[in-house]
């Protein structure tokens, strides 16, 4: 049997996907070794003619962790109204407690908001702001998911699922009509929701620590809530069909084996099938396991070489970025070891979000903490409630491919 050198991988990207993705592949790996990613995207962009690579530059987790830590005016809304409810005082206190705290924009929201039965409406320029601390945590969206705003309850979007033809004809030959055809994809504002159990402790506290907190846990559990219901979401009435079950059936496909081949083969045909499909490949990405990465990072050629090490500590494989998630789960099959690789082009994934935001505050209310009833006035919390309204949708189902079975490294 013929030795797997990194020569075979090269062999089989070319052959598979063509010249172009072979050719950005080798210069990623050549570049791998380069002081700044900076240098590297750069050298990137300016070789992909075409294929925005430039929303593939990512952000860092120190640079993520600067925004979040960021003050903010959502934080502060949140806190300033949740230490007025548990003092059981107006709308007014929780404008005093925020100008006291610097934030003029929201004091005079306080001021000007209403209170419906049990909850504030969080100001639209507030809400927007939890969004786009939103986006670098979750990520669907950190991937390239468009976001689309939604005033009500449904929204319409109108898309093509055949086209028409074209024919070459001779003198007075007819030609056959033909003609495009249409369906609807809609997008429903679904109801999702978050619940933080706050220590009483902490809203007696100064603002900053217990601000921070409060939109940080906020963020961190939609941004998990939302990457479920977009990758693996099964579309009851409640929830959105993510990925998995978007994704049409002929992309979706068994791994082969356990070999180094079979294991090239998969990922080279999950690019293919979505290429095949007339899918543009403008924002493509790969979703998959941290148990999954680290597999194909450790991976060795008959040559002890590494195989995809260059690629992937770039965040890159054949040319497109890799995101890791747990939310795609390692115990699925029959053995309950069993994985799924995804290969999405992002720009066809779309989230509906009506970008607007209610936050309920209960004063030691109960809450359901995994089955087991919890009681916030034995513990000395207050309940702090988000409701958040959006839907995800893929604008045509051939936009990824979905290997499933993946046992490697498990």
């Amino acid at each position: 049997m013929a030795k797997f050198t990194k020569a075979t991988l090269q062999a089989i990207v070319k052959d598979a996907l063509g010249p172009e993705i072979a050719e950005l592949r080798s210069d990623l790996i050549a570049r791998s070794g380069e002081k700044t990613t900076a240098d590297v995207t750069a050298a990137i962009k300016a070789g992909q003619s075409g294929t925005a690579l430039a929303q593939r530059a990512s952000m860092t987790k120190a640079q993520r962790l600067e925004l979040i830590q960021t003050k903010s005016n959502f934080g502060a809304f949140v806190l300033a109204y949740a230490q007025s409810a548990k003092a059981g005082k107006s709308l007014g206190d929780a404008a005093k407690r925020a100008e006291k705290w610097g934030f003029p924009e929201v004091a005079k929201a306080l001021n000007e908001g209403d209170v419906g039965e049990g909850g504030a409406l969080v100001p639209t320029e507030f809400s927007s702001e939890f969004i786009e601390l939103l986006r670098p945590e979750t990520v669907l969206m950190r991937a390239g998911s468009r976001i689309v705003p939604m005033d009500r309850e449904l929204l319409d979007m109108g898309r093509q699922t055949a086209a028409s033809t074209f024919e070459w004809v001779g003198e007075s030959q007819n030609v056959a009509p033909s003609q495009q055809s249409t369906d609807k994809l809609i997008l429903r504002a679904r109801k999702g929701r978050v619940l933080v159990p706050v220590s009483n402790d902490l809203l007696r506290d100064s603002a900053r620590p217990a601000e921070a907190f409060i939109r940080d846990d906020m963020v961190l559990s939609a941004a998990e809530g939302v990457d479920l219901a977009g990758i693996r979401g099964t579309g009851s009435e409640f929830s959105p069909k993510g990925i998995r079950f978007t994704t049409t059936a002929g992309n979706v496909f068994a791994r082969t084996g356990a070999t180094i081949v079979s294991k090239v083969n998969d990922l080279v045909k999950a690019v293919r099938v979505v290429d095949e499909s007339d899918v543009s490949l403008r924002k493509g990405a790969w979703l998959m396991s941290p148990r999954t990465f680290w597999h194909l990072f450790g991976l060795l050629d008959d040559n002890n070489n590494f195989i995809f090490r260059p690629e992937l500590s770039m965040g890159m494989l054949f040319g497109f970025p890799v995101f890791r998630t747990t939310q795609i789960p390692t115990n699925l099959g029959g053995p309950a070891d069993e994985t799924e690789i995804y290969f999405v082009e992002m720009l066809e994934t779309m989230f509906g979000d009506s970008l607007q935001a209610q936050v309920e505050i209960f004063p030691g209310g109960a809450y359901d903490d995994s089955g087991t009833v919890r009681s916030g006035i034995s513990r000395d919390e207050t309940v702090l409630a988000l409701t958040l309204r959006t839907d995800f949708a893929m604008r045509h189902p051939e936009a990824a491919a979905i290997i499933t079975g993946v046992d490697w490294g498990a």
